[in-house]
């Protein structure tokens, strides 16, 4: 399962109004090299700028078979099932290790002067749901008036949502193979 949005910001400068374009995916890879390969390949030819992964290849605890040239973004040392990936070499992107962990990675992300917070979650079918929306929770308040950018594999349900500066929210896609799992 596959989500690509496009992500517009404008803002005022004083002087000038100006506007920024983000290209974002989200994608389950399953833990598939071959499917990794093929991200590469997708990516390439969208010109996406940031890729949020669910269930990444990893090997060793180690993101694998992303391009060297990209900023890969996970939460170190153990088999992350989340992932950041930016491509854009002009958005500056900083990890927030307080919200991260094995099933979840949030970054600060800022292109001309326009910051957002993108969180890439994968929810575990095991776990209850409440872990997972404190988590949701917890992004959303440090936010403050910050726009939000959650991909989120629910296990059964892919999510792309944006919360805009005044806690908007926009479901940018949904999908869905028949029922979700029996989570509550």
């Amino acid at each position: 399962m596959a989500f690509a949005c496009k992500l517009d910001a404008t803002y005022n400068t004083g002087k000038h109004t100006k506007q920024s374009h983000i290209r974002c995916m989200q994608i389950n890879r399953q833990h598939s090299k071959a499917a990794t390969a093929n991200l590469m390949q997708i990516t390439d030819e969208e010109s996406t700028d940031i890729i949020c992964i669910q269930e990444p290849y990893t090997i060793q605890n180690k993101v694998f078979g992303i391009s060297s040239k990209f900023r890969t973004f996970t939460n170190a040392g153990t088999r992350s099932r989340a992932a950041i990936v930016v491509t854009n070499k002009h958005i500056d992107a900083l990890i927030l290790k307080q919200f991260s962990d094995a099933d979840a990675v949030v970054a600060e992300i800022t292109l001309d002067g326009v910051k957002l917070i993108l969180a890439s979650m994968y929810f575990d079918i095991g776990r209850q749901m409440e872990v997972d929306l404190s988590k949701i929770e917890a992004v959303l308040q440090h936010a403050n008036g910050v726009g939000v950018l959650l991909a989120i594999d629910s296990n059964g349900v892919g999510v792309l949502l944006a919360i805009d500066s005044n806690g908007v929210g926009v479901l940018l896609a949904i999908d869905s193979n028949g029922p979700s799992s029996n989570r509550q």
